[in-house]
């Protein structure tokens, strides 16, 4: 491999190791208890390659939320499948499964979240906007999935509760591993799935 590819993919390595690590930390000990120090040990490199590629832990911890987690604010699927692609019902049960295999985000995602409701912590603004758009979004979609048959209050509400609903779960199972996500979200779809239910109620 020439010079220039093969320093772009080292950095590329790089960049991947430091993400692994801090979602480590990070979910371990939070913002506030983790070191860039901690975060370079575990990923077997120095801090000034964090410091090079990151310049501030405040920067590392933003540009690893937006790593995972993309534009609705949603986990970023390995496969590529994202909730535009498919009905709420079936994107939410196709986030609990990833979840259950990615314990690490889940434990991340919950200790940083609930982290972000203290005063000036640095992921703050993320996550409000996160929910923002995450509501608006599903929103949007259980509107059209419905028919029409929903307000836009209404379905607000439905939606909020839903995500309200998956954090909590996500919560639980960090705590319990035997709380079954993938169980209570297949409950769930069905008070967001109108169609599910016709067809549960004619068997």
């Amino acid at each position: 491999m020439p010079r220039a590819p093969r320093i772009v993919a080292q950095g590329d390595s790089t960049r991947e190791a430091i993400f692994t690590s801090a979602v480590q930390n990070f979910g371990r000990f939070g913002y506030r208890g983790t070191s860039l120090a901690r975060i370079a040990a575990d990923a077997g490199i120095v801090q000034s390659a964090i410091l090079h590629h990151f310049a501030t832990k405040e920067k590392l911890l933003l540009a690893t939320l937006e790593r995972f987690y993309d534009e609705h604010g949603t986990l970023r699927d390995p496969e590529g499948r994202g909730i535009d692609e498919m009905p709420v019902p079936d994107y939410l049960e196709l986030a609990a499964a990833t979840n259950e295999r990615r314990a690490d985000l889940v434990r991340f995602y919950a200790v940083l979240s609930a982290e972000s409701t203290t005063e000036q912590h640095p992921a703050q603004e993320f996550f409000r906007a996160r929910f923002t758009r995450m509501r608006g979004h599903l929103t949007d979609k259980i509107q059209a999935e419905w028919g029409g048959a929903l307000s836009p209050e209404h379905a607000r509400d439905l939606v909020t509760l839903a995500v309200a609903a998956l954090d909590g779960l996500q919560t639980q199972w960090i705590l319990d591993p035997r709380v079954a996500m993938t169980s209570c979200v297949a409950l769930l779809r069905r008070v967001l799935s109108p169609a599910h239910d016709a067809a549960a109620d004619a068997d």
